[in-house]
């Protein structure tokens, strides 16, 4: 049953979506998040609104902070609308961002569940990102599920179909237009993009309840599925798009699963595993994947480290399985994304930290305070431009996301410093 939601709740709602861990790794339902927005024709190109980061006309403004550990600068975007529970996606160079609006998909739209069908109350808006403010340049129209992968040309959508098939579909940035990479009779679902163009998802009959993996890449196309009870949902590519990483579910137990993309052979060979929880449901998968989306989950210069969140510990991890060594970020993070090779920008329930990878100090002693509200951290590479933000966030507010740039380097002590 769908019910309205007060302006307080609503407002925690994208802090729930990725805070949703509960007594044996379970996910709160958020089925009641909806928005109270009536749906309008899809705007034309000539329509398209072009906003400043006031939404008055004035301009972004921006801040400069400097402590003995960072200096950072702040420079508000404006806002934008979503549904109050899906993840926008980002462009890798922030340039542009999706949001699905309206109405938010059902369960079984998200999860690719024997019940989706089309969500035609939801509508997946475009927007381009400028310093100066931002522009809505297209909307698709319903039946979308926004995707979980981007790159700098588009990005991934999802159809669930009426005969109960899925398709998986790239769509132009800058036209809208959505080329559909697989169009076949079955339910093919969590599509990623690799650095190379590498292409993973998930796929299964109609009939049949548990996906199996497959890959499309180089040396061609392969599937794996070692046992018809377990599922393997929501992959994601390691840097050189030479491994990829799985979570595998059956009866409950679910593991992240890495292993080379050659073919299934060396996927079988070489694989590794980490438990993740022994309470599982598919939706604590797509809980501890979430950031998956937001393209922070696999980091340059990492050695295939995975940031993920951990249902059972309830905070962001980073798992290296080449040295098989998982660590922790900081206790209540919901979301985190690389900043530096040794460091991270990780958000909580209270507000977003700096936190270097500093084994020997304790966590608290480690962690730099950025903001003191909690915003969804995203990579930016803006190309090398001086002082340009190198991360985008956004925080939700009510039915809007708001959007900023931000700027934040480390203070590091030079040699001879006390």
């Amino acid at each position: 049953m769908t019910m309205w939601l007060d302006a307080r709740i609503r407002q925690r709602a994208l802090l729930a979506v990725l805070a949703m861990a509960c007594a044996g790794g379970c996910v709160t339902d958020r089925t009641s998040v909806v928005s109270r927005k009536v749906i309008l024709d899809d705007p034309q190109p000539e329509h398209a609104r072009k906003i400043s980061a006031g939404n008055d006309g004035s301009p972004p403004v921006s801040r400069m902070i400097t402590t003995n550990q960072a200096r950072m600068s702040i420079t508000a975007l404006g806002s934008i609308p979503f549904d109050g529970f899906t993840l926008p996606l980002a462009s890798p160079a922030a340039t542009h961002i999706a949001t699905s609006t309206g109405y938010r998909p059902r369960w079984d739209d998200v999860l690719a569940g024997d019940g989706a069908r089309p969500p035609m109350a939801t509508r997946i808006q475009v927007w381009r990102l400028a310093p100066s403010g931002y522009e809505l340049i297209h909307t698709l129209p319903g039946g979308h599920v926004l995707g979980r992968s981007a790159t700098d040309e588009g990005f991934l959508v999802e159809m669930p179909l009426e005969n109960g098939s899925r398709w998986i579909g790239m769509a132009d940035w800058k036209t809208g237009q959505v080329d559909w990479i697989v169009d076949d009779d079955r339910v093919n679902a969590f599509g990623v993009i690799g650095p190379g163009g590498q292409f993973a998802w998930s796929t299964r009959e109609i009939d049949r309840e548990h996906f199996e993996l497959r890959v499309r890449n180089e040396h061609g196309e392969w599937s794996w599925q070692d046992d018809p009870e377990r599922s393997w949902m929501l992959p994601v590519f390691s840097e050189n798009g030479q491994g990829v990483f799985v979570a595998s579910f059956l009866d409950g137990r679910l593991h992240l699963v890495h292993g080379p993309t050659i073919n299934s052979d060396t996927f079988d060979q070489g694989k590794r595993q980490l438990s993740v929880s022994v309470r599982a449901t598919p939706r604590t998968a797509w809980q501890m994947m979430l950031s998956v989306g937001t393209g922070t989950a696999v980091q340059p210069d990492s050695g295939s480290t995975l940031c993920y969140f951990s249902p059972s510990r309830r905070r962001m991890s980073l798992w290296n399985p080449s040295v098989q060594v998982n660590w922790e970020l900081l206790n209540g993070s919901i979301a985190a994304c690389r900043l530096e090779k040794d460091s991270y920008i990780v958000a909580t329930r209270t507000g977003v930290y700096l936190m270097p990878l500093q084994s020997e100090v304790r966590e608290d002693q480690a962690r730099i305070e950025l903001l003191e509200e909690t915003s969804i951290p995203y990579p930016a590479d803006r190309g090398g431009q001086e002082n340009a933000w190198n991360i985008l966030l956004a925080r939700a507010d009510d039915d809007q996301l708001m959007l900023s740039g931000l700027w934040v380097d480390r203070v590091r002590e030079e040699p001879g410093e006390d």
